[in-house]
């Protein structure tokens, strides 16, 4: 899987286990959390997001971020 950001190319291999509906799953689960994960029960704010992916020591957690365009430039 490739994936353009910024200018940036990057490559990514999904787990060798993983069919693509395991991938499919883990984008539908971020994305429950993004929108439903906030103090409030909505969407999370920009620092809800940030504290969710950088732990206190400034350290990426094991926690998926990525932003997702289709063929016709939608957001997911």
């Amino acid at each position: 899987m490739s994936a353009n950001v910024a200018g940036k190319q990057f490559q990514y291999e999904l787990p060798a286990d993983w069919s693509a509906s395991d991938f499919i799953e883990q984008l539908r689960l971020l994305y429950r959390i993004a929108t439903t994960g906030g103090a409030d029960g909505g969407q999370m704010t920009d620092t809800e997001m940030g504290n969710y992916v950088i732990d206190a020591g400034n350290q990426v957690t094991n926690v998926s971020k990525a932003r997702f365009a289709d063929q016709s430039g939608g957001r997911y």
